[in-house]
């Protein structure tokens, strides 16, 4: 089923050509999925790989069919909410001034399939992809975003000297980074470390704004995409 899946999607955006013939050669050669997405999460291009996640169940996303028929609209659809608006806003800003983000899908079930967790990075698309393509600004075509789909690994401890060329950590504050990026909690890390939990607390406060991360949830996804991009 999920190979017929596969093969519908191929023949729904086969059949479309709306912006000017994206280098599917190269895109295609990439075992992380590509794809190509409006403001509105509508596909503009998929590569096979990506093609071939969105038909799985445990991936977290989809490419829905807006009507009947081959060569109907396909869309980016998040199994939840939240992600999906997560995913616009990035593309937003991705097709507006290039700065895009990262987003770690929910996990779409339960139980020994809920282990395989997948990442979405959204970036502007640049005019070298779109073959012929007009309107380019500042190199970067208008009004699309790129987003790379990638599945995650088991948790990996990112190496603490890694964490403080990348963020600028000293060398107690990496360390602490390393253990929550391995799923460590607060309480832990002070014990393991013999020091008071304040003393994390703050250390913990300090990672955050390095990191530029909103929370420790953030962090968590920021640094399993690091990780998975490290160790891939």
């Amino acid at each position: 089923m999920e190979h017929l899946r596969a093969l519908a999607v191929a023949d729904d955006l086969g059949a479309r050509d709306r912006q000017g013939h994206v280098t599917r050669s190269a895109l295609d050669a990439f075992s992380v999925g590509v794809a190509v997405i409006d403001a509105d999460l509508r596909v503009d291009y998929a590569n096979m790989a990506a093609i071939e996640m969105a038909s799985r169940k445990e991936t977290g996303f989809s490419f829905r069919r807006a009507g009947p028929g081959i060569g109907a609209e396909r869309y980016l659809a998040p199994a939840h909410q939240m992600d999906s608006m997560r995913l616009r806003a990035f593309v937003a800003s991705a097709a507006k001034d290039g700065s895009g983000g990262v987003l770690q899908l929910s996990a779409p079930l339960v139980g020994p399939e809920a282990q395989h967790r997948f990442v979405l990075a959204v970036s502007p698309v640049s005019g070298a992809l779109q073959c012929g393509s007009e309107g380019t600004r500042n190199g970067l075509v208008p009004d699309l975003a790129l987003v790379f789909i990638k599945e995650l690994g088991g948790a990996r401890r990112l190496d603490p000297a890694r964490l403080i060329d990348l963020f600028d950590l000293t060398k107690a504050e990496a360390e602490v980074a390393s253990l929550l990026v391995g799923g460590v909690g607060a309480d832990e890390v002070a014990q393991s470390r013999a020091v008071a939990l304040d003393t994390i607390r703050t250390q913990i406060r300090t990672i955050l704004a390095k990191t530029q991360s909103a929370n420790l949830r953030d962090f968590e996804h920021r640094m399993a995409t690091l990780s998975a991009l490290i160790h891939d």
